[in-house]
């Protein structure tokens, strides 16, 4: 019996690293979210390119929120996100509180244009770069579910501000010494 090669084993064990920390991190149900029973729990969506319709309604919900940001219209900034992303929030302050720490791109944006979006069953993804009011651009991708309300915002990757790189511990002051 031949034995598997070392970088074999190695490539393995990266594909079984990335995999568990994609699922640790939540990445794996942003493109598939399991509330869509629709959508096979373990399988990829089937993504088709949006059609013109579902790209307008799509990119509407999303100006909408956006420009409910922009007036500070909070509860009609939440009532543009799908029903399982309100459950994530205790309240319309918490979601404020979220949205100015992580997002401030996104409230305070200048312009906002929007890219390809595919679709697979009732959900659209739509590629968005904002450019926001300091001149700074970011990018994102809006997941967006039907409901029966129209599209609703039902997830977003990328356009987050970076947590603050670590700064290094202070050091103890050295005890003056005494004569």
């Amino acid at each position: 019996m031949k034995s598997p090669s070392n970088s074999r084993v190695l490539t393995k064990f990266a594909v079984a690293g990335v995999v568990l920390l994609l699922g640790a991190l939540g990445l794996s149900g942003f493109f598939a979210p399991s509330s869509d029973p629709t959508l096979a729990q373990n399988a990829p969506p089937q993504w088709k390119t949006a059609t013109p319709t579902q790209r307008s309604a799509g990119g509407a919900a999303i100006r909408s929120q956006l420009d409910a940001f922009k007036k500070g219209q909070w509860d009609k900034a939440v009532s543009f996100q799908s029903a399982t992303l309100q459950r994530n929030f205790a309240s319309t302050a918490a979601f404020r509180a979220m949205m100015e720490r992580t997002y401030p791109q996104f409230i305070r944006f200048k312009t906002v244009s929007f890219g390809p979006a595919r679709a697979a069953g009732p959900y659209v993804q739509i590629a968005v770069k904002l450019t926001g009011s300091d001149g700074a651009t970011t990018d994102a991708i809006y997941t967006l579910v039907k409901e029966k309300a129209g599209y609703r915002v039902d997830g977003v990757s990328g356009g987050a501000v970076p947590p603050p790189a670590p700064t290094a511990p202070l050091r103890p002051e050295k005890p003056a010494e005494t004569v």
